[in-house]
């Protein structure tokens, strides 16, 4: 594992580093007006705090401290440009523009009592490396995609197609599987499309908290390159965008050099920012990074050197995800992920970062939502050692 820094400099759009006093005040206030809108949504009558969207709230409350501070002192127009780069990554840490997030409680997580304490680490090799040892002695079914479920209270049966190249055309065959139980893992984005049909349909209740609750997008664009010209020091920074609707591209760049074992640089981009760049080409957004990069280490004197290969993703396009992870809009509570926990007939069981209201939005709460989803059904459906092996030599993932 490689533990990450906490150390982070800002670079503006001259490529200059941003003031770490003038960062600090930034920082100080956008948690001040983060504080104060979580709390006037849940001080406000039901009703009205439910209806009231973060950014929104949090911008009536910038305005007028802008009001306030912009008269004579040029140098806050560049503290609302640093506000914006954490409204950014407020943005990235949960998928979605924070016009669109609930006032009252896209922040229920924040419970200090339930948090995780440590160091931020990354995997190196990736996170691969987790699944490839999580999945050992169970069969994993490459190339099928599951688009119906059917349940009883006495089992399931899920259909699927395999597709497999035949030439110069891919061929599809459907199969079908009978189990005692299943466990639907697809992200919240493939449930909200309806991909995957279910027999008898989804109850009310089911189908409400799928709609209720958000998912967003984030993307990201690696770039490779052929030496390190960047510091050790350099784990990741922060680039700070001058347009507000832009704030969120390429707003944070991480050295990917410790976790790929190659001279790798990986930046995000969030908010409508991402949401915007699913629809363009991997070329423009190189090229935009590449600019920025250039920009920032053109101070330093450091020539950067073009990429010899790029991998940009495009999750909201994606028709096996349809976004990133999920969060709490406008209209919906931490209440949507308990709902979207519940089991069907005690068959169909729900596992995945969606249905995990601690810890929603992470990795690690997937694989709770997993662990918790497993001892579940060994608990109803394996009543003996016998029944737990033939349910072990049964077991497949799609």
């Amino acid at each position: 594992r490689y533990v990450m820094t906490s150390d982070l400099d800002l670079y503006d759009q001259q490529g200059d580093k941003i003031d770490d006093n003038l960062d600090g005040e930034a920082f100080k206030l956008f948690t001040l007006m983060d504080k104060k809108t979580q709390e006037m949504a849940i001080n406000m009558k039901s009703e009205l705090g439910e209806a009231m969207s973060f950014g929104n709230t949090f911008n009536r409350l910038w305005n007028r401290v802008r009001a306030d501070q912009l008269l004579g002192n040029p140098e806050k127009s560049r503290q609302d440009e640093v506000i914006h780069w954490h409204i950014a990554h407020m943005e990235f840490s949960h998928a979605q523009d924070f016009n669109e997030l609930s006032a009252k409680h896209c922040e229920q997580d924040s419970n200090e009592k339930l948090a995780l304490v440590g160091e931020h680490t990354l995997v190196r090799g990736g996170n691969s490396q987790l699944v490839e040892k999580l999945k050992e002695d169970i069969p994993v079914l490459y190339n099928h995609k599951v688009v119906k479920v059917e349940y009883t209270d006495r089992g399931v049966t899920v259909e699927a197609e395999k597709r497999t190249a035949d030439k110069s055309k891919s061929v599809v065959t459907m199969r079908t599987f009978k189990a005692q139980a299943c466990v639907v893992t697809v992200p919240i984005g493939v449930l909200k499309k309806k991909v995957v049909a279910f027999d008898p349909p989804l109850p009310d209740w089911k189908s409400k908290a799928i709609a209720d609750i958000g998912f967003g997008t984030i993307n990201k664009c690696a770039l490779l390159f052929e030496h390190k010209f960047w510091d050790d020091s350099m784990d990741k920074f922060g680039y700070v965008n001058s347009d507000p609707e832009e704030r969120g591209l390429h707003f944070l760049i991480h050295s990917y050099q410790h976790v790929a074992g190659a001279p790798v640089l990986l930046a995000l981009s969030s908010g409508s920012a991402a949401k915007r760049k699913d629809s363009d080409t991997p070329e423009s957004i190189k090229a935009q990074l590449m600019d920025r990069l250039r920009k920032i280490f053109a101070k330093k004197n450091i020539e950067v050197p073009d990429p010899i290969d790029c991998k940009v993703t495009n999750w909201g396009n994606d028709e096996f995800s349809y976004g990133s992870y999920s969060n709490i809009v406008v209209g919906a509570s931490g209440e949507v992920y308990n709902r979207l926990a519940e089991p069907l007939m005690k068959r169909v069981f729900f596992a995945g970062e969606g249905t995990t209201r601690q810890y929603l939005a992470s990795m690690h709460g997937a694989v709770f939502s997993g662990l918790r989803v497993a001892g579940t059904i060994h608990t109803l459906h394996c009543k003996s050692t016998e029944s737990r092996l033939r349910l072990l030599e049964r077991n497949a993932v799609l």
